[in-house]
């Protein structure tokens, strides 16, 4: 019966292989390996935070903390060169089927 390798096949494949598909098997894996650290890490660091105390009678669950969110937009005109809306087809129309 034939001895078959897995990694002796493996390896074989990877010679026989192009030259950009060679520099991909030597990127990829280091690269997915190191941001499945760094989301491990986030995750961690994002557990460990401390929490703000909630209100008597409320749920900790439920007090949300101010970082958490990005400060609002400040409105100004930079969108006056849009066009106006177009009306809804019912505005256009002007037809309201209670008025008859």
């Amino acid at each position: 019966m034939y001895d078959y390798n897995f990694l002796a096949d493996l390896l074989a494949t990877f010679r026989a292989s192009p030259d950009s598909i060679k520099a991909l098997w030597l990127i990829v894996p280091p690269s997915f390996t190191l941001a499945v650290i760094g989301l491990l890490a986030w995750a961690v660091r994002l557990r460990m935070r401390p929490k703000p105390e909630a209100a008597p009678g409320q749920s900790r669950a439920l007090v949300l903390d101010h970082e958490d969110f990005d400060a609002p937009a400040v409105m100004d005109d930079s969108f006056s060169h849009l066009p106006a809306p177009r009306p809804v087809l019912a505005d256009a129309l002007d037809t309201d089927p209670k008025s008859d």
